[in-house]
Parts: C-alpha cells; structure tokens; sequence
C-alpha cells in the first residue's frame, strides 16, 4: 500500500492520504489541521486568511489537492478595500502580495470542530510581509508569536480511556518565559499545567492526564523541526520526537479537559501562557496508537515535511 506524502509515487499509482490509511487500521482523529490535504472525503479548504494590509478575506484550497502553496487558489469572500469581487477567485501570491495573512485553519477530521479566533490580531499568520511562513522542506506552516498572544480555540474532543496528540512543529523561542505555553493546549483535567519549556528550559507537560510530568530538555532542542506525538492511556504517558521514545511514566490517569482545548496555549494557576513557533500539523486521536499505526503516521509526515 502506498503512503500518500504529497509526492508523486513512482509507480505512477494513486497513492492513499494519511487519514485513510490510519482508517484501514483502525484509528481515526478527533481532530485534525494541515497545510497539506489529510483525507480524500474532505473536500473544504485549508484556511480562511485574512490579508492584513486590505482586509479581504477568502478560503484557500489545496493545490492539486495535495497542500498549501503559493498556487493554491483561493475565493474572495469579503473584498475589504482590495478592489477584489465576492467569489473572485485567484492564486494564493496574487491574494497574499506583499501583505502579511493570518489564517484559521479548518478540522478535516469527520467531526467538523473547526478552530476558532474571533480576536483578529489573535490569529496566527502564515505569510509575513509578503513572504510565506514555511516549517521545513519549504512546505507552509501556521506562525504563532507569543508576544501578540496568538492561538487557537478548538471545540472540546471529548472523552476516552486514551488520548494520542502528533504535531509537526518547530519552536522559535527556548525559552524565554515569554514563549512557555504549550503547542497543544487545555487537554488536562488542571487546565493543563504544561510549559515548553519553562524559564529553566525544561519542559513541562500533562497532556491527558491528571498530573504534570517533568520532561527534561529534549534532543535535538525544540527549536529543530520535529515530529511529536505525546501519548496518554491507562498505564503510560509517553512523548517521542521523530520516532524516538524521549520519555515515559506510568504514573496518573486519563483525565481530559471538558472545555475547549487551544493550540499554541495553555492556562495554569489562573495564568495564561503562549506558545511561540510554527505548527504544520496537529492532530488528535481518542486513541492509544499500537507502534505500526504511530510510525505509519510518522514516516508519512517525515517524508512529506522533512523532518529528520
């Protein structure tokens, strides 16, 4: 079976997205976001972007159904002062110019728990003044910058006996403690008590669980590409980064938030943190993955982003 990357498989045959490959074994995501297509039954846009100099706004689609570039081709939904129609549509450079575009990304999981942020300077960017936010492998990702307090609220996910989060992701900032919120965000039942990292540069982090786990510093360093995938079940909590097991504990049990969740922040003690750094994908599954469903996602994201 082949693998859906993005790329072109040599044989020339259709190659099978992510998602639907997780599907025939047995695993589906609560929810999920990309810069690049994850299901063939999806069939909405990546994002809605808000071009910051002109106020247009528009959905943007995935080029050749396979992910977000500067071909993709968006459809105007609001003109704002651009001189753009409703249903006007174009490429994404044309729409972009030399603007900066924050975006909300839409959930292409079947559950439809879009993010949300109504606060316009809130929302996360993926072009800065004209040039494209990019994560690895020149492929786009979604910018979150701490100091302007960006994130994104994501409908509650429900409840389970596990839960599997996996993220491509780079941090821009370790530390300092004005970056220390956690990318994946109000997942515990105490509101999270997670740091990435903290001002001693350790991380910090209970995703799903009851308790907060000491992490230590991860190597290779935050601030390299990577893929993470943090798993809570009834017996471990347990964090890889691009395949490799960088710690695990027995201790705690399943405990997931009841409200809505965030990317790129997390509240603890009454006070809200931030994350600082590029997202290229996140997903979350109300499942505990066995090795070969973990890897299958892994390689399949190293091979598309890059990741080493």
């Amino acid at each position: 079976m082949l693998l859906r990357t993005g790329i072109i498989a040599s044989s020339g045959a259709k190659s099978q997205l992510i998602l639907d490959t997780l599907a025939t074994m047995g695993v589906t995501p609560a929810f999920a976001i990309s810069s690049r297509k994850l299901r063939e039954g999806y069939n909405g846009p990546a994002f809605t972007a808000y071009n910051l100099t002109n106020s247009a706004v528009a959905t943007v689609a995935f080029f050749n159904g396979i992910e977000v570039t500067d071909s993709s081709i968006v459809t105007i939904t609001a003109a704002g002062s651009s001189g753009h129609s409703v249903g006007q549509t174009m490429p994404y450079s044309t729409f972009r110019g030399s603007a900066t575009v924050t975006v909300v990304p839409f959930d292409q999981s079947t559950n439809a728990r879009h993010p949300t942020q109504s606060n316009a300077s809130n929302r996360p960017r993926i072009t800065n003044a004209g040039s494209n936010e990019t994560i690895s492998n020149g492929k786009m990702g979604i910018r979150f910058v701490s100091a302007s307090s960006n994130f994104l609220s994501v409908p509650n996910v429900g409840t389970g006996s596990a839960i599997w989060g996996n993220l491509v992701l780079r941090s821009m900032a370790v530390p300092p403690a004005s970056a220390n919120g956690p990318a994946l965000g109000d997942f515990s039942s105490i509101t999270d008590a997670m740091h990435w990292p903290w001002t001693d540069s350790v991380m910090y982090d209970g995703f799903g669980r009851s308790i907060r786990n000491t992490i230590g510093t991860l190597s290779p360093n935050l601030s390299n590409v990577m893929v993470m995938s943090i798993v809570s079940d009834a017996t471990r909590y347990e964090l890889f980064t691009n395949g490799v097991s960088r710690f695990s504990n027995t201790g705690g049990a399943v405990n997931i938030h009841t409200g809505s969740h965030r990317i790129a922040s997390g509240s603890l003690n009454a006070t809200t943190y931030f994350w600082d750094g590029i997202v290229g994908e996140a997903i979350v599954f109300l499942a505990s993955p066995s090795a070969s469903v973990r890897q299958a996602l892994e390689l399949n994201q190293k091979a598309f982003f890059g990741t080493p």
